[in-house]
């Protein structure tokens, strides 16, 4: 009897844990997908479609800044499609201001454990590879770093309201 008790509520937390992934890739992830058309696109694209299924895509175009725009609305994730880790780093590099505060996932196929190392030191949050890493897997990974940012921006201001809060007290105690 606690044995079933014990399926049985580790079955509604797991519930709990798909609701949730639900939410975020319906409803609270607003993902841009810049793509370099080499051999994986089709492959990263189908990938990407069963992980997040609504998101905006745009061709890489070397110093085009359209595809991280917030102009026709904003985003919180970055999915970098592609196998060439020098043109993804100088992306990175150029766009750095625009992508603060934004999750950066770099989305490869058939890559080896250098080439994924060097996305992660070009400043990709994390790397999915389309031919080791399942699509919910991804999504968790991704759920897991905005929550981690999402958590971080509170901080900031809470902690920038308590230095507003103590300036103001300072300045009627004076």
């Amino acid at each position: 009897m606690n044995r079933l008790n014990g399926i049985q509520r580790l079955s509604a937390e797991s519930l709990d844990i798909y609701e949730e992934l639900e939410i975020f890739r319906t409803g609270l992830a607003s993902i841009r997908f810049v793509s370099i058309r080499d051999g994986g696109a089709d492959e990263r694209e189908a990938w990407l479609l069963e992980a997040f299924p609504d998101y905006r895509a745009f061709e890489y175009i070397e110093n085009e800044t359209s595809s991280i725009s917030t102009r026709e609305g904003d985003f919180n994730i970055l999915v970098f499609g592609g196998n060439d880790v020098a043109r993804m780093r100088r992306f990175l590099k150029q766009n750095h201001g625009l992508l603060i505060n934004r999750v950066k996932i770099c989305l490869m196929r058939g890559s080896d454990a250098r080439r994924r190392a060097s996305a992660l030191m070009a400043g990709f949050d994390d790397v999915f590879d389309t031919m080791k890493s399942q699509p919910l897997e991804g999504l968790a990974r991704a759920h897991s770093i905005w929550r981690r940012y999402q958590l971080s921006l509170s901080h900031v201001d809470q902690a920038q309201q308590l230095e507003a809060q103590l300036r103001d007290y300072c300045d009627v105690h004076r």
